[in-house]
């Protein structure tokens, strides 16, 4: 597949996203404290895992290719930057969390470096992609800046990591 290709798919997947709700939301100000505490009880369960699977995907390359710094990062400041209640700690992972889990273990579990990085790399890139259209379209004051910053933040430095910065 085509560079420009590969675009297309995500200038449409991207402009879906930013079509919902939720994502508008973070721009305006305009969440209910349920889909926040919602928002928030869900990442907060996948994040732990996918950090977990992400140590066992660097493991899997060879070392000239591991990253020789870790993006370190606290994704509870975004959260934070949601202002969930302290109700978001009794919400259960959903079945969707669970089972999209399950498949990036399943397809980590099978050794295969490259099958490892592809299956992890949109939860990499997406909220980083996502906050940064964010930004250019202006968060209102009532907005969600501080989840935006902090995921455009997180983007840059990966790229910056990328390109063999520190």
């Amino acid at each position: 597949m085509k560079q420009s290709e590969l675009e297309q798919i995500q200038t449409k997947w991207l402009t879906e996203i930013m079509a919902t709700p939720f994502v508008q939301g973070i721009r305006t100000g305009d969440l209910s404290q349920a889909s926040r505490d919602y928002y928030v009880a869900q990442d907060a369960h996948y994040v732990g895992h996918f950090e977990a699977l992400l140590a066992q995907t660097m493991q899997q390359l060879p070392p000239t290719l591991r990253r020789r710094a870790a993006v370190t990062a606290d994704e509870a400041d975004a959260h934070l930057g949601l202002q969930p209640s302290d109700y978001y700690h009794q919400i259960d992972p959903a079945p969707h969390n669970l089972a999209y889990l399950a498949h990036l273990d399943q397809t980590v579990q099978l050794g295969d470096p490259l099958a490892s990085m592809l299956a992890l790399l949109p939860c990499t890139e997406s909220y980083g992609l996502i906050a940064q259209k964010l930004a250019q379209a202006g968060v209102a004051s009532g907005g969600y800046a501080d989840w935006v910053a902090y995921y455009v933040g997180m983007l840059i430095k990966v790229r910056l990591l990328g390109a063999g910065q520190p």
